[in-house]
């Protein structure tokens, strides 16, 4: 091959490589799925429709409805305001029992997060509203007693909390549906159930409590 054939051919391997340039395409595949970021749940424990004593509330925690949102059949009540409902009205001097919503939170996140109490509503059994109620004293249950609680929950962790609510303005005795929205990072959840009105007989509030 002469000197003018062999240039030729190196140009034409040249123009060739220049030409497939792009780099190589990965490979197309089953990816991984992104790991599940979780979220935090609330369950609605049990309410307590008595008084306003101005104090932490006094209800021990009770087991959580079977889902965030389940209701009790109608008729339903408490324990605790089963045995109240027991009681007569004119019994003796008793301790002040505290209107109280009990739940249960749990973050399956990887971060702290907040959670927050927007609104109680009382419901009578039309599902109209009989009353919006106050909450405060936001309390966490730690070595058998409420503590106060700043509204966060660590990853991973389970709580069982307690709001305290203004007194309802309703018929001791009689049932209602009392729905909770409660807001988190992943926006409001409604959680509702339905609770008696306890049974009032004179009441003794504690030392210091606001009236």
């Amino acid at each position: 091959m002469n000197a003018r054939g062999l240039a030729i051919l190196l140009l034409a391997s040249a123009a060739a490589c220049s030409g497939n340039s792009n780099p190589p395409k990965e490979p197309i595949g089953n990816q991984p799925e992104p790991p599940a970021t979780g979220k935090v749940s609330v369950a609605l424990a049990s309410v307590t429709l008595a008084e306003d004593c101005g104090t932490a509330p006094t209800t021990q925690p009770a087991a959580p409805a079977a889902g965030p949102s389940a209701s009790m059949q109608e008729g339903d009540v408490s324990d605790s305001a089963a045995r109240s409902m027991s009681r007569s009205a004119s019994q003796a001097k008793r301790a002040c029992q505290q209107s109280s919503v009990q739940l249960v939170v749990s973050n399956t996140t990887a971060a702290t997060a907040s959670v927050k109490v927007k609104s109680v509503t009382v419901l009578d059994r039309t599902g109209a509203t009989v009353v919006q109620l106050n909450s405060y004293e936001p309390s966490r249950w730690a070595d058998d007693t409420y503590q106060p609680w700043d509204g966060s929950i660590e990853a991973g962790a389970t709580l069982n909390v307690a709001y305290s609510l203004s007194e309802p303005a309703v018929n001791a005795g009689e049932t209602y549906t009392v729905r909770v929205v409660v807001e988190t990072a992943g926006g409001d959840t409604t959680v509702e159930t339905q609770a008696s009105a306890e049974v009032f007989g004179p009441a003794s509030l504690p030392p210091g409590a606001v009236t």
